[in-house]
């Protein structure tokens, strides 16, 4: 995306997020700890954060949503859930290496059982990484 069209888009997401403030004002300072709705909560992220928010536009790197992380972070969750928790950091750790290696090999089209496989064998898939600066 050129310059000139980020700017438009800029301009209209700050247009729209102020609509939301319409309804939804930013707390003053000043006004101590008032509780705020969570519309209001929201569009104090989106307006702080709003080159973040916009980042794919201009970066085709950056995802659209943020899914995926989200997937990621999804079974440690419900892992959680049923066990209430991790009994050791240890154990908490090898589990986030094991779903860490996991979801990198389903990122890069491995299939999941012949990389367990070599794993064992000791031979474990290794991510392609671009070298430093690149």
């Amino acid at each position: 995306m050129g310059e000139e069209d980020f700017h438009r888009a800029h301009v209209a997401y700050k247009d729209i997020v102020r609509q939301g403030r319409r309804d939804h004002p930013r707390r003053q300072p000043g006004q101590g700890r008032t509780r705020q709705s969570k519309a209001a909560n929201l569009l104090d992220r989106l307006e702080d954060y709003d080159l973040s928010v916009l980042a794919f536009l201009v970066d085709p790197n950056v995802p659209f949503t943020n899914n995926q992380g989200e997937q990621d972070i999804r079974m440690i969750k419900v892992k959680q859930k049923i066990a209430g928790c991790f009994r050791t950091l240890t154990g908490a750790q090898v589990c986030a290496r094991i779903r860490g290696y996991l979801s990198t090999c389903r990122k890069q089209g491995h299939d999941l059982w012949d990389a367990c496989y070599q794993l064992v064998l000791g031979q474990p898939f290794m991510s392609s990484v671009p070298a430093a600066g690149l």
